[in-house]
């Protein structure tokens, strides 16, 4: 998935992710920040919450970035990266437009 990314319709435009760290130390105390490329310039903190939510996405190519941080405060670098890529209706092609 990470690696492929997801191709999804124009109608997909609302989409929730949730994720996970796999520290099991002090999971309470593991914290997520996230980033949706194409649509954010800046990292959301999301501290102990585990889930983004983004609605009315327009057609385009997106990634999401996501980092967790650990018990002790340590960061991953650089996170997981998946390839979004939201199509647009037949009606918002370019072929379609030059008929």
């Amino acid at each position: 998935l990470a690696t492929r990314g997801l191709r999804l319709p124009y109608r997909a435009n609302a989409l929730t992710f949730e994720f996970a760290a796999m520290d099991f130390t002090a999971p309470a105390r593991n914290r997520f920040a996230y980033r949706l490329a194409g649509l954010q310039e800046e990292w959301t903190k999301a501290g102990a919450e585990r889930y983004a939510a983004f609605t009315n996405l327009a057609p385009g190519a997106y990634t999401l970035r996501v980092r967790a941080a650990n018990s002790d405060g340590v960061w991953t670098e650089p996170g997981l990266a998946i390839p979004i890529v939201i199509r647009p209706a037949w009606w918002q092609t370019g072929w379609f437009r030059l008929v």
